[in-house]
């Protein structure tokens, strides 16, 4: 994937330059095989909806159910852990990698709590509003048993996977007056049947690094306290304050893309440093300050950070500083290239960023002091605008009725190159305005400092 990402900035650098132009049975025996979830998140059905922060108790596989309860149960979640499944439209993230015994699984339950939820209020002028959501069955804590599609078959010292899928687009129930009164949780887990499936990738896992091994791995702990092992080799590219395993210390903030492995560990593709000792914002750029030109400040609506500081919360917007020392950064693309493409001039309302910093809290609310600000991949739903398709250019028009398509103001160009994965549809050629699409890459600013949706993946959805 890392040089796949490579190739792709490589030809979109110049791309860029021309557009401006124009049942079974379970041993018994000690746990031999390491089972891994992966979760991936779908947009919701309300255009205006930009965080969904659930948390998840726990998951548990098994046999089936008897009286509500997983039959021969194994848990693979068992640490309470805060998901944002609107940030993962068309990524994934780790949630367990655990040790089970080999056998047959055919059902999962998941137990899952407070979910709430962050609404862009068009205005005039555009402002955030964050509430609590209950259960529609009533409550704050929902357990639902759910059968495996297909089954997960796990061999004796092999590897299992299962990627959990929840569909916000129909879980979320409104009233006559399309206000979001609560959430009909619509979740279903796929087995992963072979590892060259896209969802054994996981996109973003973050933490903090516990201890260093070099040179051949690191320990990573999540904000739950969590630990995973994570190995590196000569193929496995690092990004950021530490250019190797060698001077990565113990305390940095760090981002690694990879696969997990039959012995529990994860061996990383990428590595991504932002800070040894300062504080760490993810989220959407909502405005820059001054709107064009090097810009001083932006608007981040905050969907991570880690550690929890005082006065920034998920879900609500945070203040972030920037300077002509600011370094500006493309995760999975270490290329000098990429402050070309992405710097204070460059950055386009509705970007996924995470920046990097030390807090000031003598401001209302604290603004974050980025020493670091690095662009990520993102996912856009929408249609094709009939008769956008440029088979000349490689671009097409995406109508979007969501955060991005407001804050265009017009549907969002799409840029493909011959890099972009297309996953049930032939090609650019083939794309219809009947399609449902999803577009995963980078927002960046064409030659003509317009924004462009730079495509490493377009997906034809099932039909809601």
């Amino acid at each position: 994937m890392r040089r796949l990402a490579s190739g792709l900035f490589l030809t979109a650098l110049v791309a860029l330059a021309t557009l401006s132009g124009c049942g079974g049975s379970l041993s018994s025996s000690t746990p031999q095989q390491n089972s891994m979830v992966v979760v991936t998140g779908q947009d919701s059905p309300i255009p205006s909806v930009l965080s969904f922060v659930v948390t998840i108790d726990s998951i548990t596989l098994g046999t089936g159910f008897s009286n509500g309860m997983v039959t021969g149960a194994q848990t693979v979640l068992s640490t309470p852990t805060s998901v944002d499944f609107a940030r993962f439209l068309g990524l994934r993230t780790l949630l367990g990698l655990q040790s089970v015994p080999p056998g047959t699984y055919t059902a999962a339950q998941i137990v899952m709590e407070n979910p709430v939820i962050s609404v862009l209020n068009l205005g005039p002028p555009a402002s955030v509003s964050t509430q609590a959501l209950p259960f529609s069955a009533g409550g704050s804590t929902i357990t639902l048993n759910i059968a495996l599609n297909p089954d997960m078959t796990v061999a004796a010292n092999g590897l299992g996977g299962i990627t959990m899928h929840f569909d916000l687009r129909n879980s979320l129930v409104t009233d006559t007056s399309g206000n979001i009164t609560s959430v009909n949780p619509m979740i279903t887990f796929r087995a992963l049947q072979v590892p060259s499936d896209p969802d054994w990738e996981i996109d973003e896992l973050r933490g903090t690094v516990v201890s260093v091994s070099a040179p051949n791995s690191f320990v990573l702990q999540r904000v739950n306290g969590r630990q995973f092992t994570i190995d590196v080799n000569g193929q496995t590219d690092f990004q950021g304050v530490a250019s190797s395993i060698n001077n990565l210390p113990a305390g940095a903030v760090v981002e690694i893309a990879g696969q997990a492995q039959q012995d529990g560990s994860i061996l990383a593709d990428d590595v991504e440093s932002y800070t040894t000792d300062r504080e760490f914002l993810e989220g959407i750029v909502l405005n820059t300050t001054p709107s064009s030109g090097a810009a001083t400040s932006l608007t981040l609506l905050v969907r991570d950070q880690i550690p929890v500081v005082s006065g920034i919360s998920i879900g609500n917007t945070a203040n972030v500083a920037v300077s002509n020392t600011t370094i500006f950064d493309i995760y999975h693309l270490n290329l000098p290239i990429s402050q070309l493409l992405f710097n204070d001039s460059m950055m386009v309302m509705g970007q996924a960023v995470v920046a990097g910093g030390t807090v000031d809290n003598t401001t209302n609310p604290p603004t974050l002091d980025a020493r670091r600000v690095v662009l990520h991949r993102q996912g856009i739903d929408g249609q094709a605008v009939s008769g956008s398709i440029n088979l000349n250019t490689g671009t097409f028009q995406l109508q979007n009725n969501g955060f991005w398509g407001y804050v265009l103001n017009a549907p969002v160009p799409v840029l493909t190159t011959q890099f972009t994965q297309f996953i049930n549809v032939s090609g650019l050629s083939a794309i219809t305005p009947s399609m449902n699409l999803r577009v995963v890459g980078l927002l960046l600013r064409d030659g003509s400092g317009n924004p462009i949706l730079v495509a490493g993946r377009v997906e034809n959805l099932p039909l809601p």
